[in-house]
């Protein structure tokens, strides 16, 4: 007031905020949590946080918000100037960290042959749906996705909701895991989160097509402060499981966790088997390993309630230096055996690509290694698929910088069932200031693979019809009475 006595406060997580008093007056706020505006009494009436990266603001009246700031292009020069309209009551904000990098995370095609993707730009997620052409068709904002975990996955269910996962900020500054119900139009129906407390990162997912659940892989945060990482190397995890059932809506505690030799691991890949059981590949921390690489790949076999180990069936021992490496371990099935990629440390103290297959008990059959032959270079997977029908494996991820600097390209690389290489295609760098951008995060399989027909007749629950519409169909299918034809 007028003797400099405090009134109210109000606290906006971000940084480099402009405010200013309307002439209705309310106090607007923009910088690198968004666009916000305030009562009087500093009670937020609504934000708008789909940029944040906003240094300067300018205010016409609540419908006419101005603001000035970088403009997501890689020369220093470039200004973006936005207006948004913050006259309509609500505020869902996005608590991303206001990185102005774009990129792709999970990608997935639907049984109607759409393409859905998770982007994010800006520090803001969102869900895109695409057609065949790959012309965009609805984008939906995810709020609070955070890009401080992995990509986790897109689901679909009988009606072609979609279903995102991924980690999401909480006003706590820490991470959950969350899951977003998208309908066909874009209209986000639903969100839900599990929150431990610390943080919980989910990596992997993958759908039980028996019961309408997806399970979800990753960690969850056992000591350590809210930035894990390079920024606080006490953080210990524990890996954990999480059940989503798509038709209640609920988001299960984790169904275990699993602490490690060194009361230190993380689940990446997951997925489920014929038999409903679940298979998970994860890395766990290692202190009686000689050398700096200190952790071990771990392959699991949980029981379908996820609640029990029942086999602890290979490790690869000293396959990583720690978690920063990248903890993205990719796992796929087939009818026949198991696949993995991964990180693997190598003598040059870089990463390289690691294939491996095991048999369904478990046996590692190979270990594949390719690597881009560039010193100081890494080699990164983030997906894995297996084609069903010929075995063939897929494995995206990034490859190493010709050009000598530490970021990466996008790449595809091809093995047949035995493990030979068929080829690896490098992408051009989309980007040379941001490593991520340039990462091949995710795979989908168009509908020569993975969604198809079957002699024209169509799966509808129980019943057949003729219909030669694509629709998605497991890799075993049993019939309830003979077709007789």
């Amino acid at each position: 007031d007028a003797n400099l006595s405090l009134i109210s406060t109000a606290t906006l997580e971000g940084k480099d905020a402009d405010v200013e008093v309307g002439s209705d007056q309310n106090v607007y706020v923009a910088g690198r949590m968004g666009f916000y505006r305030l009562n009087p009494n500093l009670t937020v009436y609504s934000c708008a946080s789909d940029y944040n990266a906003s240094n300067f603001l300018a205010v016409q009246d609540s419908a006419r918000v101005f603001g000035s700031g970088s403009g997501d292009s890689n020369t220093s020069s470039a200004i973006r100037v936005v207006k948004r309209d913050l006259s309509s009551a609500g505020c869902s904000p996005n608590r991303g960290d206001g990185d102005s990098g774009e990129s792709g995370a999970a990608i997935a095609f639907d049984s109607a042959g759409n393409l859905w993707q998770i982007e994010k730009q800006s520090g803001i997620f969102t869900l895109v749906k695409r057609n065949s052409s790959g012309v965009s068709l609805t984008t939906t904002t995810l709020p609070g996705g955070s890009e401080n975990g992995p990509n986790g996955g897109i689901h679909f269910d009988a009606s072609n909701n979609a279903y995102a996962v991924l980690s999401a900020r909480n006003a706590n500054g820490t991470a959950d895991i969350a899951v977003y119900k998208v309908s066909q139009s874009g209209a986000m129906l639903s969100r839900t989160t599990f929150d431990s407390g610390k943080s919980d990162y989910a990596v992997g997912s993958a759908t039980n097509p028996f019961t309408g659940d997806i399970w979800i892989a990753g960690a969850m945060q056992r000591t350590g402060g809210h930035n894990c990482g390079d920024e606080d190397p006490t953080c210990t995890f524990a890996a954990a499981l999480w059940k989503y059932n798509m038709s209640s809506e609920i988001l299960s505690g984790p169904t275990t966790t699993f602490y490690g030799l060194a009361n230190n691991e993380v689940y990446g890949g997951v997925q489920v088997a014929s038999d409903q059981s679940l298979w998970v590949l994860g890395y766990s921390s290692n202190t009686a390993n000689a050398g700096t690489a200190k952790m071990d790949l771990t392959l699991r076999k949980f029981n379908s309630a996820g609640t029990a180990v029942t086999a602890l069936t290979d490790t690869r021992p000293a396959i990583a230096v720690d978690f920063d490496d990248g903890v993205e371990a990719g796992l796929s099935l087939s009818s026949t055996a198991i696949y993995g990629a991964a990180g693997r440390y190598n003598s040059q103290r870089n990463t390289d690509l690691a294939f491996l297959k095991w048999d369904l008990s478990g046996n590692l059959l190979f270990e594949k290694n390719w690597y881009d032959n560039i010193y100081g270079g890494d080699d990164f997977p983030r997906s894995i698929f297996v084609n069903p029908m010929s075995g063939n494996v897929y494995i995206t991820g990034a490859h190493a910088n010709h050009s000598g600097t530490r970021n990466h390209g996008p790449s595809v690389w091809h093995y047949n069932s035995e493990g030979t290489l068929v080829f690896a295609k490098e992408a051009p760098f989309m980007s040379p200031w941001s490593d991520d951008s340039n990462d091949a995060n995710g795979i989908a399989i168009n509908n020569s693979f993975g969604v198809g027909t079957v002699q024209g007749i169509r799966l509808s629950g129980d019943t057949f019809s003729n219909n030669n519409s694509n629709v998605w169909i497991p890799k075993e299918i049993v019939l309830k009475q003979p077709l007789n034809r």
